[in-house]
């Protein structure tokens, strides 16, 4: 097959287009529930544009702040949603790019032909030059190896960026402790001893209610207590609502003459002038350092070519069973693009933000499964006089209109019907004469059981649309006008989704998994992990699951540790890039290629890559049931769905029947026995 350059971008735009109507159209499939991801994703993006644009100002000097950040995230994201190829992945300013800009800003205000006034003209010409190489890569097919980033580099990366996230909530809650010039002078009674302490106490309880409300409210789907509706709005928005409510309880302790806790370094958007000259300015740049400017752009190019395609990698997780082809050339070329425009606009550069873009992918998940058995639910009660073959039947029907997938697989279950008949037989005892709250109770725990088996049975499906992501990004460029507002946010608050969004991407994260399970009971190790993609636990022997752990976590380590090192903290994705080729030439001597296979699977260990710019060779892993498309008007088509689906139900059958997850249980319990 004849290659030339920029063929995969155009593979990829071929490849996608039939998609693009159909992306729009599957937004509004759900209605108004397509605001609870929207809502969700657009805080996630939002606050942390806020808490960065605040990092900015105090690393720049307040050159840059929180209405660049915002103006930045809110254009590139309308851009990504209306053009991008892959719609799940969200574009914003992440917190390496941060670490980069304060390292260039040192560089630049130490160097007195260029200084702290042309810093950012300078940061544009860096810009362009990331931009060009970013387009050139591209171009040259860079992106056919994305699948080379596995699960092992991806979760390293994840790592890193939950725990600069993590630091970043503590240097907050530290620097609350301390007096603080930009907001009054240092012997002012603003900043006394008593003052002082007094408003980094009041921080930190703001910073732990946040975590903990929010870790609490997010569950609220499986509360005892509350009505199903009540508990699905906070669920899906409770969070957010947090956010607004902690911000207005932090008013209680406003004093005359004290403003505590401490608000955000934000100014208003319409005294920002500093960015509309910088294009003009760039000539002004000596050459010297316009090539000097290709230092930190190689090393931005680097960083945004593994982090845009892992955030993209991860966003499009085997276990979301996405179906739509993956775009990874036509979004980093776009990325080129965006990078050119942000550096000319005076704005800090974006990339796909981790965890944001696997987040929004796991949301939209939740709700389709969540919107599948809602309808469960209703064919119980609206068909509680039929048999339980009537009754299978019609939700297997009720499923096949939403959960294109799900029929073939509930087809092939015979427990279904069982438990269908189980919760027909408790409605008819329940709603004879002798009405019981005995029978009440155990439809409801016939139903329960009915749903839960679906729950586990059904695949995941994803709802692929771009509406979630246009409506946060639309939202991100509203809070420009509303600066005045958000100024008065406390910045505990801030600090606090931020430890909050770090603690939410670790479950799912499998070396943070593997760390716990360091500390786990022998005999205890499967407890939490039945599935049977845990399989591994059991296969391969603790000191192994050891050493693997200990070299991820020492990648990770690395990498976080360079990021301290003044000016050559600038080289801080090297490690992780190294891991790629150690994981892919040096891991298969060290560990075997089945153990490889098994924990972190790279498509080449078994069979060589193909050469086609195909889906199924750049999605992670390949492992569950997964269901390409091949037209989008007749819908999706696989080699045997009937087979698939088969296989899929042989691995839940293995776990029923404890070939995987109940054989280790049983083992547990006999184990306690005797002791």
């Amino acid at each position: 097959m004849v290659w030339w350059p920029t063929k995969d971008i155009y593979t990829d735009f071929k490849q996608r287009a039939p998609w693009y109507i159909h992306d729009w159209k599957q937004g509004t499939t759900v209605g108004i529930r397509i605001l609870a991801p929207a809502t969700y994703i657009f805080f996630a993006s939002a606050i942390p544009a806020l808490t960065f644009g605040e990092q900015l100002y105090r690393q720049t000097d307040g050159l840059l702040y929180g209405v660049h950040t915002l103006a930045a995230t809110a254009i590139t994201g309308i851009i990504q949603s209306l053009v991008g190829g892959q719609p799940l992945l969200i574009v914003g300013v992440a917190e390496p790019i941060i670490l980069f800009y304060g390292y260039m800003y040192s560089f630049a205000s130490g160097r007195p032909s260029l200084g702290a006034d042309l810093f950012l003209p300078w940061a544009a010409w860096v810009c362009i030059w990331t931009a060009c190489m970013l387009l050139a890569i591209t171009a040259l097919g860079a992106c056919r190896y994305v699948h080379r980033f596995t699960r092992y580099c991806g979760e390293l990366f994840g790592m890193l960026i939950a725990v600069l996230f993590l630091q970043e909530c503590i240097r907050g809650v530290l620097r609350n402790f301390r007096p603080d010039a930009s907001t009054a002078p240092l012997n002012s009674p603003q900043n006394s001893h008593a003052v002082v302490l007094e408003n980094g106490f009041w921080s930190l309880f703001l910073t732990a209610a946040v975590i903990l409300s929010t870790l609490w409210i997010q569950k609220a789907r499986t509360w005892r207590y509350g009505l199903r509706w009540a508990r699905a709005f906070l669920a899906d928005y409770g969070v957010p609502l947090l956010v607004a409510v902690w911000s207005f309880i932090s008013y209680a302790s406003i004093q005359e003459g004290r403003d505590m806790p401490r608000k955000l370094l934000l100014r208003n958007t319409w005294q920002t002038l500093t960015t509309w000259h910088v294009a003009r300015r760039m000539k002004d740049v000596p050459p010297a350092y316009i090539a000097a400017a290709l230092i930190p752009a190689l090393l931005i190019t680097v960083l945004f070519y593994f982090d845009h395609s892992v955030s993209s990698l991860l966003a499009q997780q085997t276990r979301f069973n996405l179906r739509k082809p993956p775009t990874y050339s036509w979004d980093l070329a776009l990325l080129g693009l965006m990078t050119a425009m942000c550096g000319l606009l005076g704005l800090p550069p974006v990339n796909g933000v981790l965890p944001q873009a696997p987040l929004h992918a796991k949301r939209l998940s939740e709700m389709r499964h969540e919107a599948l058995l809602a309808r469960v639910r209703a064919v119980a009660n609206k068909h509680r006089k039929l048999g339980g073959a009537e009754l299978a039947d019609e939700i297997i029907t009720d499923a096949e209109h939403f959960e294109s997938n799900a029929v073939t697989v509930l087809r092939q279950d015979p427990q279904l019907q069982q438990l269908a008949e189980r919760c027909h037989a408790a409605a008819a005892a329940a709603t004879g004469d002798a009405r019981t709250r005995e029978g009440g109770a155990e439809y409801e725990r016939s139903l329960l059981a009915l749903t839960t088996h679906v729950a586990e049975i059904a695949p995941v499906d994803t709802q692929e649309q771009r509406i979630t992501n246009l409506l946060q990004s639309v939202l991100c460029g509203a809070c420009l006008g509303i600066t005045i507002i958000l100024k008065r946010m406390p910045e505990a608050v801030l600090n606090g989704y931020f430890a909050y969004m770090a603690l939410e991407s670790l479950p799912g994260n499998q070396l943070w998994e593997r760390f716990l399970l360091l500390f786990s009971d022998p005999h205890r190790r499967r407890w939490g992990f039945e599935d049977p993609s845990y399989a591994w636990i059991d296969r391969w022997p603790q000191r192994k699951l050891f050493l693997f752990t200990l070299l991820q976590g020492l990648g990770t380590g690395a990498a976080y540790g360079i990021t301290w090192i003044p000016i050559a903290g600038i080289v801080f994705p090297v490690p992780i890039l190294l891991m790629v080729p150690i994981r892919q030439y040096l891991y298969p001597y060290i560990f075997g290629r089945p153990f490889l296979q098994d924990l972190d699977p790279m498509p080449g260990d078994d069979d060589p890559p193909s050469p086609d710019h195909s889906s199924s060779e750049q999605r992670e892993g390949s492992k569950g049931l997964h269901l390409d498309v091949r037209d989008p008007e007749v819908g999706f088509d696989t080699a045997d769905p009937a087979e698939a689906a088969m296989v899929h139900q042989q691995k839940l059958s293995d776990r029923h029947h404890g070939k995987s997850g109940a054989a280790p249980i049983a083992r547990d319990l006999e184990a306690a026995g005797s002791s």
